[in-house]
């Protein structure tokens, strides 16, 4: 994260809707066509929604080229963009990188940098990373991740700063110096996902031998010192990962191979079964709560265009869908947004992006109506990177529940609006906040209640 997250902005004027019955109220923000081609990266960053692809404007404003950041009501460019299409997108710090073909970065003052493959935004110009990336064609970075200090670039690699890679390097920020990742890969890597947690990144792609000749079918996990396989791997191409408390989900495939499952540490479950063609991009909520988009039309036994949702084991459609696949997925509060090749969303124009908001809490457990108000423990406590938060309403009436750093700073509204007496479950997830203590209030009328609740990566 550049910065700790403001208040929130994003869908200030859609109250998040509680659940009265069986049915879920959810929202949809869509763009209309203000995004001129596809977008292929998305990242957050507190309130703001950077993402970066093959556009040449928003909104008509050309500074917006192929990288943009969206504040929650107004679009902004990002200096004034790239020469050419971004792939990834990363913060490491107070800054933010990209990868991807371009060749040159734009100022707001109008002048530019030579990049190769590469470069670094520091909030306020654009510099390039030593003397970038290498290739055999003019897509050079496909994927992007950061963490421990460094940030991983994988794609059709041959040198980083001058220096022999196969496919795969890191810029060491404190260094200011590009190195190799061990012996790399004899193929393209697609994908990449740094978890945190265990300070393990994960690689996936087109590759199933490493350069060393190890065996690593389309997935391999770096642990700091060497590349190491997980079980016998995947049955085709790794094109996306995603990351939870308890495993590491992997799509990918092609029409006639789909690939998803997942790795729990020792061993695959395999979760393809009805999955009609591959996946492009998993967003991992929690455990069981994980988004898929990709070719498909059938998943799990659900019809779902594109866009389909895992909830403790069940698979269903989101909506109406995209008429194409979405390429990147990321969690902000309680949005997912949502970036890619398709021009509607749930049946409404959305060139390229949109905003889901899914129910706001869940209804209650029973016909009773609670006697009390009350805010509970979230559990799990510690947690990483989501928890669920369970409240109890004795009355109706208007509701927010929130969440604030140890400063004060409000860094997450989950609820705003009005609520039947009832139960209720939300689900906060801190994808991208800093580990420590946070406190979440609930207001309800001339009530409130606060707890404590400790984030540990």
């Amino acid at each position: 994260m550049r910065s700790m997250p403001k208040t929130r902005t994003i869908l200030a004027g859609l109250a998040l809707l509680a659940i009265a019955g069986p049915a879920a109220a959810q929202t949809w923000t869509t763009f209309g066509t203000e995004i001129s081609n596809r977008i292929r990266s998305v990242h957050i960053d507190g309130d703001d929604i950077y993402v970066g692809g093959d556009f040449a404007t928003v909104t008509g404003d050309d500074a917006m080229s192929r990288i943009a950041r969206w504040d929650g009501t107004q679009w902004h460019p990002v200096g004034q963009g790239v020469d050419n299409r971004v792939y990834g997108i990363a913060a490491l710090g107070s800054n933010i990188y990209v990868t991807g073909r371009l060749t040159e970065a734009f100022n707001s003052d109008g002048s530019s940098v030579s990049v190769s493959g590469a470069a670094m935004w520091d909030g306020s110009e654009w510099h390039a990373l030593g003397a970038g990336l290498e290739g055999p064609s003019s897509t050079l970075g496909f994927a992007i991740a950061a963490g421990g200090g460094k940030v991983y670039i994988g794609g059709d690699l041959t040198a980083a700063g001058g220096s022999a890679v196969s496919n795969i390097a890191a810029w060491d920020e404190a260094a200011q110096a590009w190195e190799a990742v061990g012996a790399g890969f004899m193929d393209v890597v697609r994908t990449l996902a740094f978890d945190s947690a265990t300070e393990t990144l994960y690689a996936g792609g087109s590759f199933d031998v490493a350069t060393d000749m190890d065996q690593f079918n389309f997935i391999a996990a770096w642990d700091g010192f060497r590349w190491n396989e997980l079980g016998d791997g995947l049955s085709d191409t790794g094109r996306t990962i995603a990351i939870s408390d308890s495993y590491v989900y992997v799509g990918g495939g092609s029409g006639t191979q789909p690939v998803l499952a997942r790795w729990d540490g020792t061993a695959w479950e395999n979760m393809n079964e009805g999955l009609d063609d591959r996946v492009d991009a998993l967003l991992a909520v929690s455990d069981d709560v994980v988004y898929a988009s990709g070719d498909f039309l059938n998943i799990g036994g659900a019809a779902a265009e594109r866009l389909a949702i895992l909830d403790n084991g069940t698979w269903s459609a989101v909506g109406a869908g995209l008429d194409d696949k979405a390429i990147s997925m990321k969690v902000q509060g309680n949005d997912v947004v949502i970036g890619g090749e398709f021009d509607t969303a749930n049946g409404d124009s959305s060139a390229s992006l949109v905003i889901y908001t899914p129910m706001a809490a869940t209804s209650a457990q029973s016909d009773e109506v609670p006697d009390s108000f009350e805010l509970g423990q979230n559990y799990p406590n510690p947690f990483n990177p989501s928890t669920a938060i369970e409240y109890t309403l004795s009355e109706a009436g208007e509701v927010t529940l929130m969440v604030f750093d140890m400063l004060g700073r409000e860094v997450a509204t989950l609820v705003r609006g009005l609520q039947p007496a009832g139960s209720y479950t939300m689900h906060f997830n801190a994808e991208g906040f800093p580990s420590g203590a946070y406190l979440y209030t609930l207001r309800h009328g001339s009530q409130d209640q606060t707890r404590i609740m400790l984030l540990a990566r």
